[in-house]
C-alpha cells in the first residue's frame, strides 16, 4: 500500500465462519491515555482477560535507567500511550512478537480503534494469532498494513505467524507501510542496501529496508551488517516508531508542539495554533532535544523557544526542545511614551507604535522588573518582540540608558573595586549593578566610614543612587566585616588604628579578641606593638555589633632585638649603641616618647635608665628606623 487508509467502518469478521474468542492478556504494547502504564503479562494462546492499569503520570519504568540508550524513545511513546509496561517494567531487552508490532503500529497510525473487538473473528486456522490480537492483525490486512499475499503464502505459515519473533527486515517494512510510504519502498527495491550481509536480505524487504534507512528509521550494526532476520527488542521497536513520528502530520494523545511564550514558578505555557496552554512541570517531567539522544535539563528550555509538550490534565510528562532558536527579534529606539495596550517610540516622521500587553516584561538598565510608568521620555530602549504569533507583540522592554535615582535595601553580591562597581540583590529579588565615584560616594557602617574594599558579599545595606551613580553605601548588617591600618594605640578595651587614608578609628574589643601573629606561637595582646607612626600593621575583623573579634599581624614597622647587649649610651645625646644577636651594632635614639621599663619602677625616666644602660648589659630593644619606642 502507498498510503495510510483512514476506515472508520467497523470490522466484524474477516472468514465466514464464526467461533468464539477469549480476550486476551494485556498486550505488550498497549494501552492509551497514560503517560505510563503497568499490565498484567503478556497474552498466551490460552489466553485469560484481563485488564490494563495505568501508573502515575511521570514515573519511569524501573528497568529503563537513566542514560539507557532508548530511554528518550520509551519515555515518549509511553507518555503517549503508545506503549505500557508490565507491573512497572518494560522489559526493553525482550523480543517483541509480530502480532505485537502489529498493534503498536496501528496505535501509532491512530488506527486501532478502528478494530472491532466485540465481535468473533476467525481466521484460516494455518494463520495463527492469538485471540486478542485478532481484530487489530484483520484491521491490519484491511488497511493495507500488511500484504495478505505475503504474510498468508504457505511457506510463512510453518510457526504461528502471530507468536513468531519480529525481524529486523519484517519491521522495516511494517514502518514503510504504517507511513504510507510503500512507493518510496518500491522506488528503491533492486538497489543493494550497502550492508556487508545484503545477501541476506529476502528480495521483497530490500525496498522497504532501504526507504528506512533512507528515512533515519533504522541503522546498522557493527560491521556495517543490518541483520535482516536478527529479533527486533522493545526498546528498538520503540525507536524505530518514535523517529517515524517525525514523518507523519498525525496528532498524537495528549501531545502538543508550538513555542514556549513563558516559562516560569514550575509552569510552561505554550502558544499553540493561536491560543496559549499552560503546563504544571515537576521533579519527574523528562526534558530531552530533537537533536540528541541524551536527557538534557529544565534551564536548557528557554523562552520562545519550539518544543514538544506531552501530558494529560495540562502536566508534562514529556517536553522534547525541537528548535532551540529563540522566536524573537529585537528593535532599539528612544522612548517617548506609554499608553494603555501601545509603547510609543521616536521616529523621524513621528512615532512608531508597538503594542504589547499585560505580560509584557518592563526592566531598567539592570535588568530589574520596573513600572511602564516609570520610564521615562528621552531614554533609549531595547524592545523584544515575538515573531511566533502574528501579531508581533513586544515581550520586553528594557531601558539600557536612562536616569536611575532612589533608595534601595537589599544585599552586597560582589564588589568590583578594579571597576568601582557594586551588584546588590534589592528585597524584591532583582540583581542590579550600579558604578560609583571616588570622593562623590559615602561608605558607611553606623558611625565608622568605610572603604571600598571593606565592603563584604551577604552584607545588608541601604544604597542611594543619583543620576545613575551611587552616591551612599550604608552597612546595616553584616555578619563580619574586616578593616585594615597599624595600630596606633591599644588599650584593654579599645584599638585606635590610623587606615591607608590617614583617618584614624577606634574600635571596641570583643571579650577575648583573637589574636594572630606570624612566627609567635601562642600571641597575646601584649605582643602586639602600637606606635604613633610604626605600629603593627593589621587586619581586624569585625561582628555586626563593630566590635574588634580578631586581629592579624599583617606586617611589621618595627624592628625588634630581644637579648640585646649594650656597647655605649650617651645621656646628652641620647644616643644608645647596641649589637644583636648576631653581634650586629645598631644605634637609635631615646627620647620622650619611648616606653622604658626597668626594675619594676613604676614611673621610668630616662634619666633613671641612664645609669642601667653599662656595657654589657642586656636589653630588649624596639625600634622604628633609628628611633627607639620601646
Amino acid at each position: 500500500m502507498s498510503g495510510q487508509k483512514r476506515s472508520k467502518h467497523t470490522l466484524r469478521a474477516y472468514s465466514a465462519q464464526a467461533a468464539s474468542a477469549v480476550l486476551a492478556g494485556a498486550i505488550a504494547f498497549g494501552g492509551a491515555g497514560a503517560a505510563f502504564a503497568d499490565t498484567a503479562a503478556a497474552p498466551t494462546t490460552t489466553s485469560a482477560a484481563t485488564t490494563q492499569t495505568a501508573a502515575a503520570a511521570g514515573s519511569i519504568f524501573s528497568d529503563v535507567k537513566t542514560g539507557f540508550w532508548a530511554e528518550k524513545h520509551i519515555y515518549k511513546l509511553a507518555s503517549q500511550g503508545i506503549v505500557v509496561g508490565n507491573n512497572g517494567l518494560f522489559r526493553p531487552g525482550d523480543s517483541v512478537t509480530q502480532q505485537e508490532a502489529v498493534l503498536m503500529a496501528l496505535r501509532f497510525m491512530k488506527l486501532h480503534n478502528n478494530a472491532d473487538t466485540t465481535t468473533d473473528v476467525v481466521l484460516p486456522s494455518n494463520f495463527q494469532v492469538n485471540n486478542y490480537y485478532k481484530p487489530y492483525v484483520v484491521l491490519a490486512f484491511q488497511s493495507g498494513l500488511l500484504d495478505k499475499t505475503v504474510e498468508m503464502a504457505a511457506d510463512n505459515l510453518k510457526t504461528s505467524w502471530g507468536e513468531r519473533k519480529a525481524s529486523r527486515e519484517w519491521v522495516a517494512e511494517l514502518l514503510i507501510r504504517a507511513l504510507g510510504k510503500s512507493s518510496e519502498a518500491a522506488a528503491a527495491a533492486s538497489e543493494p542496501t550497502g550492508f556487508a550481509d545484503d545477501a541476506k536480505v529476502s528480495a521483497n524487504k530490500r525496498g522497504y529496508i532501504n526507504a528506512a534507512v533512507d528515512l533515519g528509521l533504522a541503522n546498522g550494526l557493527d560491521g556495517n551488517r543490518f541483520d535482516p532476520q536478527g529479533a527486533v527488542t522493545r526498546a528498538q521497536l520503540a525507536t524505530f516508531f518514535s523517529r517515524a513520528e517525525a514523518h507523519n502530520s498525525l496528532q498524537y494523545d495528549n501531545t502538543v508542539s508550538g513555542t514556549v511564550s513563558a516559562l516560569k514558578d514550575g509552569k510552561l505555557t505554550l502558544y499553540s495554533n493561536g491560543t496559549n496552554a499552560t503546563y504544571n512541570l515537576s521533579a519527574s517531567t523528562a526534558y530531552f532535544t530533537s537533536a540528541s539522544e541524551a536527557r538534557i535539563g529544565l534551564n536548557d528550555i528557554q523562552p520562545y523557544t519550539k518544543v514538544t509538550v506531552i501530558g494529560a490534565t495540562y502536566n508534562a510528562v514529556y517536553v522534547e526542545l525541537t528548535n532551540p532558536v529563540q522566536q524573537i527579534e529585537t528593535a532599539e529606539g528612544t522612548f517617548a511614551k506609554v499608553t494603555p495596550g501601545v509603547i510609543w517610540v521616536d521616529s523621524p516622521t513621528g512615532y512608531d507604535q508597538y503594542s504589547y500587553d499585560e505580560n509584557t516584561v518592563f526592566v531598567d538598565v539592570n535588568d530589574a522588573v520596573i513600572n511602564a510608568s516609570a520610564v521615562t521620555a528621552g531614554s533609549k530602549i531595547k524592545l523584544t518582540r515575538e515573531t511566533y504569533s502574528g501579531s508581533r507583540k513586544v515581550v520586553k522592554l528594557q531601558v539600557t540608558s536612562g536616569i536611575v535615582n532612589k533608595t534601595a535595601s537589599g544585599t552586597i553580591q560582589s564588589v568590583d573595586t578594579a571597576g568601582k562597581k557594586i551588584t546588590f540583590k534589592n528585597t524584591a529579588g532583582t540583581v542590579e549593578t550600579f558604578s560609583w565615584e571616588d570622593g562623590s560616594t559615602l561608605f558607611s557602617s553606623q558611625s565608622a566610614v568605610l572603604q571600598p574594599a571593606d565592603l563584604k558579599t551577604n552584607s545588608a545595606v541601604k544604597y542611594t543612587v543619583k543620576n545613575n551613580i551611587l552616591t551612599a553605601v550604608e552597612v546595616t548588617s553584616a555578619a563580619e566585616r574586616t578593616v585594615s591600618g597599624y595600630i596606633m594605640e591599644l588599650t584593654g578595651s579599645t584599638i585606635v588604628y590610623k587606615k591607608s587614608d590617614g583617618t584614624r578609628e577606634v574600635k571596641l574589643l570583643a571579650a577575648s579578641p583573637a589574636i594572630v601573629i606570624p612566627n609567635v606561637t601562642s600571641p597575646a595582646a601584649a605582643d602586639l606593638i602600637a606606635d604613633a607612626t610604626g605600629g603593627d600593621n593589621v587586619q581586624l575583623t569585625l561582628n555586626s555589633s563593630d566590635q574588634v573579634t580578631r586581629i592579624e599581624v599583617t606586617s611589621r614597622q618595627i624592628e625588634q632585638y630581644s637579648g640585646a647587649t649594650v656597647v655605649a649610651y650617651n645621656a646628652k645625646t641620647q644616643l644608645l649603641t647596641f649589637t644583636d644577636s648576631s653581634n650586629k651594632a645598631h644605634v637609635v635614639v631615646l627620647n620622650a616618647s619611648t616606653k622604658l621599663a626597668y626594675d619594676g619602677v613604676a614611673s621610668p625616666t630616662l634619666t633613671g635608665i641612664a645609669s642601667r644602660l653599662t656595657e654589657g648589659r642586656k636589653v630588649d630593644v624596639n625600634a622604628v628606623g633609628d628611633r627607639a619606642c620601646q
